[in-house]
């Protein structure tokens, strides 16, 4: 009678370990708050180990916490957070060198609070397994155990190790459920606008612009930098301001090409280290006279300097001379009215490309 109590004992307590096990075996595929998960891979070595048990429990999570995300009940990973940022995280293996791809942070499922060793877990496992056979050993004895009864032993065995394999070990997952298409950012054109900004149109795939961290801008041949400012105008455009006029004055008027723009962006799944070339399209100031009066214009988005000497008469002979120096701002112009004197003319001279440029024109009559 003792070993028949014993024996319904340890068929309640193995009932009640059983159905515990499967609450656990089953916890991410129903969403229960604790779940298990099998270390199959040696990426979080030395920190876990294959075959280790992990406990994953549904609370929230800071960088630096091991976390299990799921994109499926038989797609997950068991990693460290190392960045959370706009509605995606990055995990990383202990022993991986690079992180993972970014991940929605809705993958998540719970948080890592517990490790079982499998030199702890394995053993004690196979200790309870011959426990139990020992104190059924005389239900074994007295069965006689037909071959029919081992193949579907092992049958039922395979089937249950299978399912634990594909429910509890981690795999790991990709976005589209294939190949992944590598992010691929490439430079479209650049341009200078009008209030002396560039910007700089890419052809952007499989990713997208999220923010640019620094910037820097000088010219092709010079070591002096100069510190800029950059954003993301849209998914395909980056706005580079605070190029200093100076340089873009330099540019337009002794002929120092081409622009150069660095810029460290963050873009989905990964980083953009950009280095672009500005070529700006420069043009000589137009010079048009009406009625007696001059107007300049400056079509360029840098500062262009001129000087204007003019000559002036009211009849035939001596005229008189003035001279003026003016800086047309980018896109500025100049007025001068000579329409008063009889006998005008005007003289322009600017440097415009490395060039000494000299614009003469009668004006009046």
């Amino acid at each position: 009678m003792a070993g028949l109590r014993l024996a319904k004992r340890s068929a309640i307590l193995g009932a009640v370990l059983l159905s515990l096990v499967i609450v656990l075996f089953l916890g991410r595929v129903v969403g229960f708050p604790v779940a298990v998960v099998i270390v199959s891979g040696r990426s979080m070595e030395p920190t876990l180990h294959v075959g280790d048990v992990v406990v994953g429990v549904k609370l929230s999570y800071s960088v630096g916490d091991i976390v299990i995300w799921c994109a499926s009940p038989t797609y997950c990973v068991v990693h460290r957070v190392v960045k959370i940022k706009d509605g995606v995280i990055v995990t990383k293996g202990d022993n991986n060198p690079f992180p993972d791809p970014p991940v929605p942070k809705s993958l998540v499922r719970y948080r890592v609070v517990g490790v079982i060793r499998w030199y702890v877990w394995l053993p004690a496992v196979l200790l309870a397994l011959l426990a139990y056979a020992y104190v059924h050993r005389e239900y074994f004895l007295k069965r006689q155990i037909s071959p029919g009864d081992v193949a579907s032993l092992i049958v039922v065995f395979f089937v249950v190790f299978n399912a634990a394999i594909a429910l509890l070990a981690p795999t790991y997952y990709s976005p589209r459920g294939g190949v992944m298409e590598t992010p691929e950012v490439t430079l479209k054109s650049t341009s200078v606008t009008m209030n002396g900004n560039v910007l700089i149109n890419l052809n952007v795939r499989n990713t997208r612009l999220l923010s640019v961290d620094s910037c820097e801008a000088l010219v092709y041949g010079e070591k002096r930098k100069y510190v800029c400012e950059a954003i993301v105008a849209s998914n395909s455009q980056i706005l580079v301001k605070g190029i200093p006029k100076s340089l873009l004055e330099r540019m337009l008027e002794e002929g120092v090409r081409p622009l150069i723009i660095k810029v460290k962006a963050k873009i989905v799944f990964g980083v953009l280290n950009g280095v672009y070339y500005v070529y700006p399209t420069w043009r000589r100031p137009k010079v048009t006279i009406t009625n007696g009066s001059v107007m300049i214009i400056n079509p360029n988005p840098a500062p262009l300097r001129v000087n204007v000497t003019t000559y002036v008469a009211n009849r035939p002979g001596p005229a008189n001379t003035s001279f003026k120096s003016y800086v047309l701002e980018a896109g500025g112009s100049v007025r001068i009215d000579l329409s008063k004197c009889r006998y005008a003319y005007i003289r322009i001279e600017y440097l415009f490309q490395g060039k000494h440029v000299i614009v003469q024109k009668r004006v009046r009559p």
